[in-house]
């Protein structure tokens, strides 16, 4: 597993940021960090689906729909372009052995640079936080520059600050994703600096299909549902990074 101290974030926004959230079974938790890091994150860097992988568990307090993320940084403009091109791969991939249900996908989303909020290079990654809208139901959310000022993002202080957005011409434009890169450690307040709109935690996720047919629930179990939020932000320490 690679140092998390030699994780960096450049200070533009990649233009992919493919989004998933993990939550293997407890038992299978050491498989399913050996398989990412030794098979599937090489596998897809070598093929040219991908050119980084950023791995985090989640520290922060408040809603957890899946302890794992993962940010898989690309060179594609549309859902269209990067699906073509993985879609095959990632096929060929499983019928050699090489992905399986391990994978424990949650949720996961292709999203495209939305702006290159003024920032600068983080090396090393200590810390990342994450600011998502409500992705329960994007259908009339705002703009992600507008919901980036209404949300008050700018005054987060971090180094690298990205932020990615759905393709309208894809599964649908209202996914926000605010990706904050920090060179300190990961137990400050995830959502200071978001004037009180951002809710602790992760965005309340709902149901998911990925590319096999697969299908992940939402996150309905006994615990009430989480009431709507204009943002919700959640505190992730480093894992492992690879790069092509």
């Amino acid at each position: 597993m690679t140092d998390p101290e030699v994780m960096a974030f450049d200070a533009q926004t990649p233009s992919t940021l493919f989004v998933a959230f993990a939550d293997p079974p407890p038992d299978r938790d050491a498989e399913f960090n050996e398989w990412y890091d030794t098979i599937h994150g090489p596998d897809a860097l070598a093929n040219g689906s991908f050119t980084a992988l950023h791995r985090f568990r989640a520290v922060g307090d408040g809603h957890r729909a899946a302890p794992y993320l993962a940010l898989w940084e690309g060179r594609f403009t549309s859902e269209t372009e990067a699906w073509a091109y993985i879609g095959p791969r990632a096929q060929a991939l499983r019928e050699s052995g090489r992905a399986g249900d391990i994978s424990s996908v949650r949720f996961a989303l292709m999203l495209f640079r939305a702006a290159n909020p003024r920032g600068s290079r983080c090396e090393p990654v200590r810390a990342i936080t994450t600011v998502q809208n409500d992705w329960r139901d994007v259908a009339g959310a705002p703009g992600a520059q507008a919901w980036w000022d209404a949300t008050g993002l700018e005054a987060i202080d971090a180094p690298a600050r990205w932020l990615v957005t759905s393709d309208a011409a894809g599964r649908g434009a209202g996914y926000h994703l605010a990706v904050f890169a920090h060179d300190g450690d990961a137990e400050a307040d995830a959502t200071s600096g978001t004037g009180g709109i951002a809710a602790a935690g992760m965005s309340p996720l709902p149901p998911y299909e990925t590319i096999f047919g697969s299908t992940a629930g939402d996150d309905a179990d006994d615990r009430p549902a989480p009431e709507p939020a204009p943002a919700w932000a959640m505190r992730w320490e480093p894992i492992t990074s690879l790069r092509a």
